[in-house]
């Protein structure tokens, strides 16, 4: 099947079944193999820790979605609290397209096709579009110039001009609600965005985070941000990324 990205652009795309959820992914073989890779540590091996929220009763209003990829996050939480609002942001193009295809029918759910930064709004920003770079396709892996500037000095260099928002503004456009669930994937824009929520005194009204860090310079930026409000954890080894999960201290 053909799926319409742009004014006359179209991507190639197939129907597979992933955690018992059909959705739409590339169809070339690097593509399909790491848009299904993605879904299935978030719909089959609960990456994100979704289940111990389940398991202590949690009830999820507003939710948030940096870096929705093909819309695997979201459909987890649908599925989980059917009655959550989800804000979703996802500058890639073709992703925000299976985004849209993936989660249509489905309540409540707000796609931004936006890159989301610590600041600005309404601007553009300069996205490195890893498929399009290096041979694994693996279009979740994208990165944003403006983010990186100064953590990763060999990054190649960006292939697409995206629209770009501030997390701030972001929430603006929704009344800044109180985000009962944070899940952030941004290759490098989380400890700005962490820390942009935390100047305006918004990131108390976080209730809980699940996230993935990028680049070492970053882990500082997270822990400066979440130090007055929550307590945290951030796993760390060689590689330059990892997973964090924070909860919102009730006397923070």
């Amino acid at each position: 099947m053909r799926l319409r990205v742009g004014k006359g652009a179209f991507l190639e795309v197939e129907k597979v079944t992933v955690g018992h959820s059909q959705l739409w992914v590339r169809k070339d073989a690097r593509g399909r193999y790491w848009d299904i890779d993605v879904t299935r540590a978030i719909l089959e091996r609960d990456e994100y820790q979704l289940e111990p929220l389940i398991a202590e009763n949690r009830r999820l209003r507003w939710v948030l979605d940096i870096g929705a990829h093909i819309g695997s996050f979201t459909l987890r939480v649908k599925r989980l609290w059917p009655g959550a609002r989800v804000i979703a942001a996802e500058p890639d193009p073709d992703s925000a397209a299976l985004f849209r295809r993936n989660t249509e029918g489905l309540d409540h759910v707000f796609l931004h096709e936006v890159a989301v930064l610590g600041s600005g709004s309404g601007g553009r920003a300069h996205l490195r579009q890893a498929g399009r770079v290096n041979r694994d396709r693996n279009a979740a892996a994208s990165w944003v110039a403006e983010a990186v500037d100064g953590l990763d000095r060999k990054a190649n260099p960006p292939t697409l001009t995206v629209n770009c928002a501030g997390i701030v503004d972001l929430l603006d456009r929704h009344g800044r609600p109180t985000i009962d669930l944070l899940k952030l994937d941004c290759e490098g824009a989380e400890g700005e965005i962490l820390l942009a929520l935390a100047r305006v005194g918004h990131l108390e009204r976080v209730n809980w985070i699940r996230g993935e860090w990028h680049f070492h310079q970053n882990i500082g930026r997270i822990e400066q941000a979440l130090r007055q409000t929550h307590t945290f954890h951030i796993h760390q080894d060689r590689d330059p990324w990892g997973g964090f999960i924070a909860h919102r201290r009730m006397d923070g």
